[in-house]
């Protein structure tokens, strides 16, 4: 059994004259040549760990980008821009529906048996041929705030704004039903 540096340095220290200087170099050749092949073995194990993680890396990015795949800011924009549309339609229909009670309400203001209020002003413009045909302008802003909150409850978490608010909450509507909400529900069944 060949003895290490440290033990044949302690030994000549001792005061053993038979460790020669070559046993000496020879031990140190061998400790650091122990050295080396650890260093290589634990540079191997670094690269393979490395290798490990980039290969990781390169899987997770592959899945990130699958998962995003057919879901751009693109499809988002188009959604966008057609819902921006139809707001935009429904406020024109709203703002139609208005002007046009105004001025039936205004043609009707001064005709026997016929209930129709005119201020002056077609947002407060009414017209009643008979119980049950009322006619009351729709502005705009209460529909729109009204679909959104609709929209925004319709999802369990009520569409978060900030920490502690969402769009639902912010946008609670009053719990009356409007002739708009008859319509709507024979509608949509």
């Amino acid at each position: 059994m060949t003895e290490s540096l440290a033990e044949l340095e302690e030994r000549v220290r001792s005061g053993d004259e038979t460790v020669t200087p070559e046993e000496i170099e020879h031990a140190r050749s061998l400790a650091r040549f122990a050295e080396l092949r650890t260093e290589a073995a634990e540079r191997r194990a670094a690269e393979d760990q490395a290798a490990e993680a980039a290969r990781d890396r390169a899987a997770r990015i592959a899945e990130a980008r699958r998962l995003l795949d057919g879901h751009g800011l693109g499809d988002v924009a188009e959604a966008y821009a057609a819902a921006r549309e139809a707001l935009h339609a429904l406020v024109a229909a709203c703002d139609a529906r208005t002007d046009a009670v105004g001025a039936a309400a205004r043609l009707l203001a001064t005709t026997p048996g016929v209930t129709a209020r005119w201020d002056g002003s077609p947002k407060n413009a009414v017209v009643e041929f008979a119980p049950g045909d009322r006619h009351t302008a729709l502005m705009p802003g209460p529909v729109l705030r009204d679909l959104v909150g609709r929209v925004a409850e319709s999802r369990p978490d009520g569409m978060p704004l900030e920490a502690s608010v969402s769009l639902a909450r912010r946008l609670e509507r009053p719990r009356t039903r409007t002739p708009l909400d008859d319509v709507l529900a024979r509608t949509e069944g």
